[in-house]
């Protein structure tokens, strides 16, 4: 069977996927949601979807970035082969 999960990154950063990883022997795929990265209001002029944090990014921007959200599910256990980074 395969078990698809598609999630957001601000939701992975507060925590909320941390029980994900008792899942990850049983999840076929992952599918990590890499758009979005910026805020409603946004107060900077930046990529809305970086692949990497700049040393021009301000600090509390250094996790919005594809690169970050992909690094946190591989520590959850995740294999690469699981996640699908989806792009718009």
């Amino acid at each position: 069977a395969t078990i698809m999960v598609g999630v957001l990154h601000h939701a992975t950063y507060n925590g909320v996927y941390k029980m994900m990883s008792t899942l990850s022997k049983n999840v076929d795929l992952i599918i990590l949601h890499s758009h979005k990265f910026h805020d409603r209001t946004p107060t900077i002029a930046a990529l809305q979807s970086p692949l990497f944090s700049s040393e021009e990014s301000p600090s509390f921007r250094q996790t919005d970035n594809i690169n970050y959200l992909v690094k946190e599910w591989l520590k959850l256990g995740y294999k690469r082969n699981q996640l699908i980074v989806g792009l718009t």
